[in-house]
């Protein structure tokens, strides 16, 4: 059984990926109304931002692409 230790070393960057997304989820919308407060706006003038910011990755991820890699 040699053959798994591949999948494993995939996995945790993967992981790693998604840890990191969520937690930048749980980080980014209780501090929406700082940000706003901080940019001069109304708490909800920071969602566009924080949707994008969320969407991003998950848009990103099925193509595989990165800024240094074309599609």
């Amino acid at each position: 059984m040699n053959g798994g230790g591949g999948r494993k070393a995939e996995a945790l960057p993967v992981t790693g990926a998604f840890f990191m997304e969520n937690l930048d989820g749980a980080i980014t919308s209780p501090a929406a109304p700082d940000m706003a407060a901080s940019f001069t706006v109304r708490p909800t003038g920071t969602g566009a931002a924080t949707t994008a910011r969320l969407v991003t990755p998950a848009a990103a991820a099925p193509t595989g692409s990165s800024p240094g890699r074309p599609i």
